[in-house]
């Protein structure tokens, strides 16, 4: 949060007034509604001093995209991230995109030329647009927007570090593909134009074509050759969070509290990704708020919470309380106004609020790897954890269709043995230091078979092998100092 200075007009005369807010934007809009008519003579970023950082005027650009129709979605995987991400490019002028094939040509003795053959050339691509720094959301990483200096920073990394990225152009209405995947895109040059609130991008990308080589040493017609898998690179949060239970604890403590209106709740239900998109909220965060449980529903997922859902939407519930008791909430109650100008500030103001909880809580991504095997068959499943592979051999019992598992190293020395993996946990939320299968070799991380679906333990791809950095003994402390995190903004 950062601290503003309004310097108003009241009376005739100059007063001013403090705001905390996430930027200038938001701190003047905070203002405007809470003093509607009332002249802002400029407003004043602080440094934590009380000293003047910079003196804005009150006509900052403002850059919307509510009539924005098509996003270009860039993936792509940095070292320092645990799976891909997608980048959500909303304010895309225009892309331009280049194939060419090259014929080769060669002279003969009567003055002409002939094509033996043509091979072709990497694609080209180049992506104009604009990032604004108090847009809805320029760009979305994940559901977390950005600012100007973490865009250059983001992309220039991503080109130092020569990532394959997938672009793709999507409807930002019915989110269908509207153009040619293009795979393997690497960012080979950037050209940025920076001016007072934004930030206008040129990125031209170039197709690395890869050519890939294969080596066997093995008799193939060996009917004892094991059959060897990678298993498939889950996401925590998606796999094992339900996040309607998630948003309809956040719903109840706000009812509970009396931070939310019924009228505010009314309305918000009436809207869809595209009416929210229409009152300024960004395609990432609309998702989110379109897909909040209805007032009716909010009451029967809190009662029916399990597992993760439910040691986390306890912790919001007790967090929403001691916040309360210490008078440390930072927000306001969410209110509908008939005011159009009130009413689009309010929902930007909902939607910033549960896109923040839910980007604090993908956080457990960074700290929580899943893989789910991907073969319901005897296999040997191959997994590195931290630059050490281990091999997670699963053979089935053919009288009881249940299998065991024997987890060794890369020195084929045995770190575990379960008989009958029936027996697996059911339940993120039973995960102990006791019950772990065993700890990496490097970092010491604990490693767990689930099984993710109780009523059938005898598939083999409902179980997922689970990586966690954290001692999951002190999860729930974890937990709870992300949601802290997230309520007390």
């Amino acid at each position: 949060m950062k601290r503003y200075r309004i310097i108003y007009l009241k009376d005739e005369n100059e007063v001013s007034e403090i705001i905390e807010a996430r930027n200038y934007y938001s701190a003047k809009s905070q203002f405007e509604l809470a003093n509607a008519g009332v002249q802002i003579l400029r407003i004043e970023r602080l440094s934590t001093n009380e000293e003047v950082v910079r003196t804005l005027g009150t006509d900052e650009q403002t850059f919307t995209n509510t009539n924005a129709q098509i996003a270009v979605v860039i993936t792509c995987k940095l070292n320092e991230w645990s799976s891909h991400k997608s980048l959500i490019l909303e304010t895309v002028h225009d892309v331009n995109t280049n194939t060419q094939m090259t014929i080769t040509e060669h002279p003969i003795p009567n003055a002409t030329t002939v094509a033996d053959h043509m091979y072709k050339q990497p694609t080209t691509m180049s992506i104009r647009g604009t990032f604004s720094l108090n847009s809805g959301q320029g760009i979305v990483v994940d559901s977390e927007g950005a600012k100007l200096a973490n865009i250059q920073e983001l992309f220039e990394k991503i080109q130092n570090e020569g990532a394959m990225c997938e672009i793709v152009k999507i409807s930002t209405v019915s989110e269908d593909v509207k153009f040619l995947r293009r795979s393997n895109m690497v960012l080979q040059s950037i050209s940025w134009t920076e001016r007072i609130n934004s930030l206008d991008f040129t990125f031209s990308y170039r197709q690395a074509l890869v050519a890939e080589v294969q080596t066997y040493d093995v008799d193939v017609d060996d009917e004892f050759l094991p059959n060897i898998t990678s298993p498939l690179n889950m996401n925590f949060t998606d796999t094992l969070i339900d996040w309607n239970v998630i948003d309809a604890m956040v719903m109840k403590s706000l009812q509970d509290n009396k931070l939310i209106t019924d009228a505010f709740m009314r309305d918000l239900q009436g809207l869809d990704k595209v009416g929210l998109m229409a009152l300024g909220v960004g395609l990432a965060f609309a998702l989110i708020v379109a897909s909040i449980p209805g007032i009716g529903q909010i009451a029967v997922l809190v009662a029916a919470a399990i597992g993760v859902a439910l040691v986390i939407g306890a912790g919001i519930i007790n967090i929403f309380k001691r916040l309360k008791d210490a008078k440390k909430f930072r927000i306001s109650q969410f209110k509908y106004y008939k005011n159009d100008k009130k009413r689009k500030a309010e929902v930007v103001r909902f939607s910033n609020f549960m896109g923040n909880i839910h980007t604090q809580l993908t956080q457990l991504n960074n700290v929580i790897r899943v893989y789910q095997i991907a073969a319901n068959e005897e296999q040997k499943c191959m997994l590195s954890i931290d630059n050490n592979y281990y091999v997670f051999t699963f053979t089935r019992n053919n009288l009881n269709q249940t299998y065991k598992l024997v987890v060794t190293d890369v020195e084929n020395v045995t770190r575990k043995v379960v008989g009958d993996i029936t027996s697996a946990p059911t339940d993120f939320g039973q995960l102990t230091s006791v019950n772990r299968l065993f700890e990496a070799d490097e970092s010491g991380a604990y490693v767990y078979l689930v099984n993710s679906n109780e009523d059938d333990k005898f598939d083999l791809t409902n179980y997922c092998i689970v990586i966690s950095d954290i001692n999951l003994d002190r999860y729930t402390d974890t937990v709870t100092q992300i949601i802290t995190n997230a309520l007390s903004f």
